[in-house]
């Protein structure tokens, strides 16, 4: 699964790691209307296939989205990975789950997730927050927001 792989190069793809194919799905088709920067979508479908990918690649994703509750290996073990790796410290993480939990939300930001975003409930409101992360310059302002501005809002 996944759309223009021909174009993992130069950081110019975003990764996806979501294991509910009707997730993938939906996120890659509000990816596809709203992206007209150029990047491509690449997604895993478990932590482990997310680490071994990254593992095996030169080209580091300009950014990547990531479910909390996947099987083999979850989102928070991931992001523990990620910010444990000097190769990889720097890929800005956004977590994309459907939990809302404060407890969630808490040892997200507590491992330096750059944003959390809970799943949309609509198309239209996907296609806001993919284009609204899509034109944030997480390159220069690779810190954390203000605890505020982590949980991250899109209006309706």
């Amino acid at each position: 699964m996944g759309s223009g792989n021909s174009n993992l190069n130069n950081n110019q793809y975003i990764l996806l790691a979501e294991d509910d194919p009707d997730d993938c799905m939906l996120f890659e088709q509000a990816f596809n209307e709203v992206n007209n920067v150029f990047l491509s979508l690449k997604v895993v479908n478990d932590g482990a296939e997310l680490m071994n990918f990254l593992e095996d690649t030169t080209s580091l994703p300009k950014l990547i989205f990531l479910d909390l509750n996947m099987p083999v290996k979850n989102g928070y073990e991931c992001l523990l990975e990620l910010k444990g790796d000097d190769r990889l410290k720097n890929i800005p993480v956004i977590i994309y789950s459907t939990s809302g939990s404060p407890s969630d939300i808490e040892k997200t930001s507590s491992a330096k997730a750059h944003l959390y975003i809970t799943k949309a409930k609509s198309f239209t409101h996907l296609k806001k927050i993919i284009h609204k992360v899509l034109v944030t310059d997480f390159v220069n302002n690779l810190s954390q927001p203000p605890k505020e501005n982590f949980l991250f809002f899109v209006d309706e």
